[in-house]
């Protein structure tokens, strides 16, 4: 059964592990995870949380979750892997404090 704050490999435009944030009938939200960070623009990196607990996540280097953008996939598709991982409970409350920081800050423009 697939589970929010759990990790899968997804093809979100390559293979790349995805953080599953929603789960419907028939599909998966998620947000996409990048080890990418220190080339990006200033507003882009205030759009990425840093799993601070990457290795026990299931992680092999430092990432971060893209908040920038989720994405709708078939749950179908998550069902043919098992996950790679989850996040830990401090990451978890990490990127809940960081969304409900980022959706503040959204309604204060």
């Amino acid at each position: 059964m697939i589970k929010p704050m759990e990790l899968y490999l997804a093809m979100i435009d390559k293979n790349r592990p995805a953080l599953v944030m929603q789960i419907t009938d028939t599909r998966a939200i998620i947000f996409k995870i990048t080890t990418k960070y220190g080339n990006k623009s200033d507003w882009i990196k205030e759009n990425y949380y840093k799993i601070i607990n990457w290795k026990q996540a299931g992680l092999y280097a430092q990432s971060y979750v893209d908040t920038l953008q989720n994405y709708s996939i078939p749950l179908e598709y998550l069902k043919k892997n098992k996950p790679i991982g989850k996040l830990t409970n401090i990451d978890i409350r990490g990127l809940e404090v960081f969304l409900r920081e980022k959706k503040k800050k959204q309604n204060e423009t």
